[in-house]
């Protein structure tokens, strides 16, 4: 089903169960990953011109999945992986024993996770969630000193509201997010140095080749 819905979303029943119940592992993420390399290569570049500028000490990460590759990005950090996937979070408890990095199961778009962090960054998660402007919200509200946000299905320069669909088969949707919608949540908010703009990757999986990067200050 495709719709535009209102500012609040209900979360459908059995939202997440296929990322609760799937049996992929470590390589898949592995995977993932490379097939979106160079959204990554930028945001960390992103992220070492920021710590020049400012302190950062906490590290939040929203769809952490198995940590890759950020638990070892940010082996010096106290570092926070969130993931709805209750396997996925087991799994990151009993691999990663760094003392700093701690890991939290459980709907980002509720309220039950309060603690804030430095930064606060997400890649490919708010694609798949069943409220974008909630999720933005959440995500700001739970950073000190910025956001950082990756849409992976494309750039939408001219959609003026957020479109849903869902997919039956992962339990999720595949959204496409508007860049003036988030930019005006963002802005709303009061942050500050808010960007929503185009990153170009050279992607022959999917042949997407545009992901649309969020960032502002908190």
């Amino acid at each position: 089903m495709t719709h535009d819905p209102p500012h609040r979303l209900p979360k459908p029943h059995n939202y997440g169960h296929w990322w609760n119940n799937n049996q992929l592992g470590l390589q898949w993420y592995q995977e993932i990953f490379g097939v979106r390399k160079q959204v990554h290569e930028y945001f960390i570049d992103w992220f070492d011109k920021l710590r020049e500028r400012q302190p950062i000490e906490t590290i939040l990460e929203v769809g952490c999945g198995r940590g890759f590759p950020y638990t070892e990005v940010f082996k010096e950090y106290a570092y926070t992986g969130i993931d709805i996937s209750a396997k996925e979070i087991e799994w990151c408890r009993q691999e990663d024993r760094n003392p700093q990095h701690r890991f939290w199961c459980g709907d980002f778009l509720s309220d039950d996770y309060t603690d804030k962090a430095d930064l606060a960054f997400s890649h490919a998660v708010i694609d798949h969630v069943y409220d974008i402007n909630r999720f933005l919200e959440r995500i700001v509200s739970c950073a000190n000193r910025a956001i950082f946000v990756t849409a992976f299905r494309g750039w939408f320069p001219n959609l003026e509201q957020h479109r849903y669909n869902w997919e039956d088969a992962l339990t999720c949707f595949n959204n496409d997010v508007s860049a003036s919608e988030a930019r005006g949540v963002l802005t709303r908010l009061g942050c500050e140095e808010v960007r929503v703009a185009p990153l170009r990757v050279d992607n022959r999986q999917d042949d997407i080749d545009w992901e649309t990067v969020i960032v502002a200050r908190v």
